[in-house]
């Protein structure tokens, strides 16, 4: 494993430790908002959020809140 491999998994790691569960929950919504009767729209919708980069934001979102000590259910 290279440098650049091993620093992308430390920082998965630690970004685990410090928001994995807020982050889940945030998918979970994701995946609710995204579930519809229509057989395409559900896929369509798997499709998009199963694609890369779509974690960034919410990441520095819960990692901004946090150092600005906001502790909360959402």
């Amino acid at each position: 494993m290279g440098p650049a491999a091993t620093l992308e998994a430390l920082l998965k790691e630690r970004v685990g430790q410090l928001v994995g569960s807020e982050l889940r929950a945030i998918e979970d919504e994701i995946s609710g908002a995204l579930d519809s009767p229509v057989p395409l729209i559900r896929e369509m919708g798997g499709y998009i959020a199963g694609a890369g980069g779509k974690r960034l934001r919410p990441i520095l979102l819960l990692l901004s809140a946090r150092m600005a000590g906001y502790r909360g259910p959402r």
